[in-house]
């Protein structure tokens, strides 16, 4: 009966460390590329889906969620490894170089920044 104890005890300190852990989104915003594209100051849409979900994870984690996946933004979720790239995502931009077209990152600066708008 002792053993059980301590291992219950074990099991839900093990269950507070891993959720202590998690972040909690602190503020979020449905983002369009029709909104998006009409603001003032703004960068062109960034991704191939129409719209999704801009969220701040404290303390400074941005993310993206759509088609049911939540992408890092800001380097911090990216660094965190809980969020996948928003490579899969994004729109490929193209420059001519030497007459053959190469891929060009598209930034999603700006709406990064947006997210970060959200943190307390």
């Amino acid at each position: 009966m002792g053993i059980r104890v301590v291992l219950t005890a074990a099991a839900a300190a093990l269950a507070l460390v891993s959720c202590a852990g998690q972040s909690k989104p602190t503020d979020s915003a449905v983002v369009s590329r029709t909104e998006w594209q009409s603001a003032t100051n703004h960068d062109s849409w960034p991704f191939t889906v129409d719209q999704g979900v801009l969220t701040c994870h404290a303390p400074d984690w941005v993310t993206f969620a759509a088609n049911g996946t939540e992408y890092a933004l800001s380097d911090s979720a990216r660094w965190v490894g809980r969020y996948p790239s928003v490579a899969p995502i994004l729109v490929h931009g193209y420059v001519e170089i030497g007459g053959e077209r190469q891929p060009v990152p598209t930034s999603f600066e700006s709406l990064t920044e947006q997210g970060r708008k959200l943190c307390p």
